[in-house]
């Protein structure tokens, strides 16, 4: 359907000193802002864009998986992942978003942002960070002034009391009145309250109070009490009192005799054995005669029986070199930056991660890694160099699986490292080595840093400063195993093997020493493995002995030892920041930095070259004030915008402006018949919907 609305005289006053207020509305325009000077300079607008910017970091030793990164802005809610999670982030991997919003500068908002992460991980612990934002922008000046104030209160109090009570309370209290009125009035108010009459009067006063009556009369009292209690009798009499019971028992015998008497035992055992077993077994067992004779004597006994037994026992225990049980080692903390220098540092090699793979914090150092050659699957070695031009100790450990671990100190024991190092990955597969690929490290202590980060190829591993407790995620376990021979003979041990992760046997007999072990003897068997406690994983071993007697049966024992590891993950809002899109480039500041606006009125010397309106499509107000407003249908969010002016001396009804408008976007009229020219201040705007014309 069509509709009108139709606004006229709308006269913006921009040029007077005396202009439209800022966020008034007319119909469905809300002015929001207006320039006065040529080239857009000197600009006033109530809405100003802002960027907030947030970043989560895997600060922790594992793989974490992302399932929430959300911006909150007074409640509403953006998901920074657009839909992706979970999102997998390694080890110092860092994941950013960023969000545009709006605010208000005319209006006074308290505006509170929230950063919020959520992160599960192989442990199932899950880990979560939060970091909050609060700013607010001043208003500008209220927009109308206020009622003119009252007049100065007086110096000294009036002669007379007003008509009604004062607001503060007199000095002291008035005297309390009598409880009842006097039959005339006294001729000074008492003190204190008259008593409280009785209902009636009493025929006479009695000389005390009477205590309070019993509901009945009391019962005639008993006679004088006895000297003591009486027992208490019995339900009934008696016929008559029993005898007294006899000291001893009677001599008689009982009224019937019993059944038969007890035959007396014989005087010595019978001759022959009795027909059913003894209930207690002979001192010696008897020899059982057979049957009848054999035909011929059995043959020789056997010779006597061996007495030799094998009895291995094998026992496993596991410690670092520091004597720490396995088990009793916690995953660290993954935070090398400790405010002062480091004194080492240990890495791995990871083949195949270029610099473009680093996962680290170190933006300070630019550049911080350069590919010179491919980093692939090949042995290498590491130079080091500090930033005040020494050389680096590099101490090369074996630690299994083709993997070296490189441990950077200072050329001078009991020393710091340099503010950073530079380290150089070369080829050992060539001669002269070369070089693969180099990485600036801050080692200041000061620099984010974290353990299983990635430098380019060199993950770091481990890490310390002088007088605390390094940090260390590949431990070097030694596993010690006792054999003992138990048993009261020589034995010979034959076989011990270990197993480590379910892997092939390994044979371990040749540290048997002694062997054979007499009785009472030990033999120790050690292994040295590499584990990493800041990973999820398990590790199990298994260590298995046999040992045979000089004469007997083979014996046999095996022990174990198993390490289950499940670090949580750790995740580190590492930043929420918030900046004001309007500030100059060369200017930046914060949005706690936006000044507010200073005149809330339009305003300017000469004219206004702009005017910002923004598009709300709301219907004409019942009672327009100081402009007209008709309109018929409804108006649609999207439409055409055309502007006239209203003055024969500005062009008469001549259209200066027209455009296309969507709800909540803002309108930018500007005269388009002359470049920078001055915007008509008596305004009649026409917006065209699908549905509806509102004519301003």
């Amino acid at each position: 359907a069509t509709g009108i609305q139709v606004i006229t005289n709308l006269d913006t006053n921009c040029g007077t000193g005396n202009g439209i207020d800022l966020t008034t509305e007319f119909g469905s325009l809300q002015f929001t802002g207006y320039t006065c000077d040529r080239n857009g300079e000197n600009s006033t607008n109530c809405f100003s864009d802002v960027l907030l910017e947030t970043c989560a970091e895997n600060d922790g030793t594992i793989d974490l998986f992302i399932d929430l990164f959300e911006l909150d802005v007074i409640g509403d809610t953006t998901d920074l992942l657009n839909g992706t999670a979970p999102l997998t982030l390694e080890p110092g991997q860092v994941v950013c978003g960023e969000q545009t919003e709006e605010v208000s500068r005319c209006l006074e908002v308290i505006y509170t942002v929230s950063s919020i992460v959520e992160a599960n991980d192989t442990s199932s612990k899950g880990c979560e960070d939060e970091l909050e934002l609060v700013f607010n922008i001043l208003p500008p000046f209220t927009l109308t002034p206020s009622a003119e104030p009252s007049s100065a209160p007086t110096g000294s109090p009036t002669a007379s009391p007003t008509a009604s009570p004062t607001a503060s309370p007199t000095a002291s209290p008035t005297a309390s009145p009598t409880g009842s009125p006097t039959a005339s009035p006294s001729s000074s108010p008492t003190f204190e309250p008259t008593a409280s009459p009785t209902s009636s009067p009493t025929a006479s006063p009695t000389s005390s109070p009477t205590g309070s009556p019993t509901s009945s009369p009391t019962a005639s009292p008993t006679a004088s009490p006895t000297s003591g209690p009486t027992a208490s009798p019995t339900s009934s009499p008696t016929s008559s009192p029993s005898a007294s019971p006899t000291s001893a028992p009677t001599a008689s015998p009982t009224g019937s005799p019993t059944a038969s008497p007890t035959r007396s035992p014989t005087a010595s055992p019978t001759a022959s054995p009795t027909a059913s077993p003894s209930a207690s077994p002979t001192t010696n067992p008897t020899a059982s005669p057979t049957a009848s004779p054999t035909t011929a004597p059995s043959a020789l006994p056997s010779a006597e029986p061996s007495n030799f037994a094998c009895e291995v026992a094998v026992k496993v225990t596991c410690e670092t070199d520091d004597g720490i049980s396995c088990n009793d080692i916690p995953t660290p903390n993954s935070t090398c930056a400790f405010g002062v220098p480091l004194d080492g540092l240990q890495f791995t090699y990871i083949p195949g991660n270029t610099c473009e793979k680093s996962r680290n914090q170190q933006y300070e150092v630019d550049p911080s890694c350069e590919d010179i050659a491919p980093v692939g699957d090949t042995p290498v070695v590491l130079e080091c160099s500090g930033s005040n031009g020494d050389d680096m100790v590099i101490l090369v450990t074996d630690i299994g699986s083709g993997q070296s671990l490189f441990t950077v100190q200072p050329p001078t024991p009991g020393t710091s490292l340099p503010p950073s190092i530079n380290c150089t990955i070369l080829s050992n597969a060539t001669s002269p080595p070369e070089e693969l690929q180099w990485n600036v490290i801050d080692t200041s202590g000061d620099v984010e840093l974290d353990l299983k980060e990635a430098y380019g190829a060199l993950q770091l591993e481990s890490c310390g400063v002088l007088g605390v407790e390094d940090k260390v995620c590949i431990e070097q376990l030694v596993l010690e195993t006792l054999l003992r021979n138990v048993g009261a003979d020589t034995m010979n041990v034959t076989l011990v093997e270990s197993i480590i992760n379910d892997g092939p046997p390994s044979d371990q007999l040749d540290q048997v020493v002694p062997n054979p072990l007499e009785p009472g003897d030990n033999a120790t068997v050690v292994e040295v493995v590499y584990f990493d406690f800041c990973e999820t994983g398990s590790f199990s071993y298994v260590i298995r002995a046999e040992a045979n007697p000089p004469d007997g049966e083979m014996c046999e024992d095996e022990d174990g030892y198993n390490i289950t590891i499940a670090p949580a993950c750790s995740v580190d809002l590492t930043n929420l920041t918030c900046s004001d899109l309007s500030a100059p480039a060369d200017d930046p500041r914060n949005c706690s930095e936006i000044p507010p606006i200073e005149i809330p009125q339009c305003e300017c010397t000469e004219c206004a070259r702009e005017l910002i309106f923004r598009y709300t499509q709301a219907p004409c107000p019942l009672m327009p004030s100081g402009y007209g407003c008709e309109q018929q249908g409804d108006l649609a969010p999207t439409g055409t915008l055309t502007v006239n002016s209203s003055s024969t001396s500005s062009g008469g009804s001549e259209t200066f402006f027209t455009t296309d408008v969507s709800l909540g976007a803002d309108i930018v009229i500007v005269d388009t018949r002359e470049v920078d020219e001055c915007v008509p201040e008596d305004l009649d705007i026409t917006i065209a919907t699908a549905t509806g014309i509102q004519v301003i």
